[in-house]
């Protein structure tokens, strides 16, 4: 996960290291960091806050400035917290799906929830057999447009 909001980051570390029990030697994090600001100091402070040594920090990226694009720059850059564990992620992934599959219907259901898809042509339906429903989208009278 890459972030510039500490507290994000901090909370997806601590959620990690409870639910799936982390061996921390297998944390890496990499910095992004624009050209100019002190590397030492946003080290420290993301080593200090997530509780990862910094022998664990791999090679930071370092952006070079461009005024005309962006001139903010987050004082400690941009954290990115890598771990390394096919199971690990197969389980985070797979809890992630279980909270985000109750809010978003599947493929499927969302082309039946839409009904037909074009209501103004007859037969037009999301699958074969597909049932048409609910009103069509524009029933009232019809707007001729010309000269006057």
């Amino acid at each position: 996960m890459a972030n510039t909001n500490p507290t994000l980051l901090h909370g997806f570390i601590t959620w990690l290291r409870r639910e799936f029990g982390l061996d921390e030697s297998r944390l890496r994090v990499k910095l992004y960091l624009h050209e100019g600001l002190d590397l030492d100091v946003s080290t420290t402070h993301w080593s200090s806050l997530l509780d990862i040594p910094e022998e664990q920090f791999r090679q930071p990226y370092r952006a070079v400035s461009d005024p005309s694009r962006r001139r903010a720059k987050h004082v400690h850059g941009c954290a990115n917290v890598l771990y390394s564990c096919t199971i690990t992620h197969r389980r985070v992934m797979a809890m992630i799906e279980a909270i985000t599959s109750q809010f978003v219907p599947s493929g499927v259901a969302q082309l039946a929830e839409q009904g037909t898809v074009n209501a103004l042509v007859a037969g037009s339906s999301p699958a074969p057999g597909a049932l048409e429903t609910g009103p069509r989208p524009f029933e009232g009278p019809s707007l001729v447009f010309g000269s006057r």
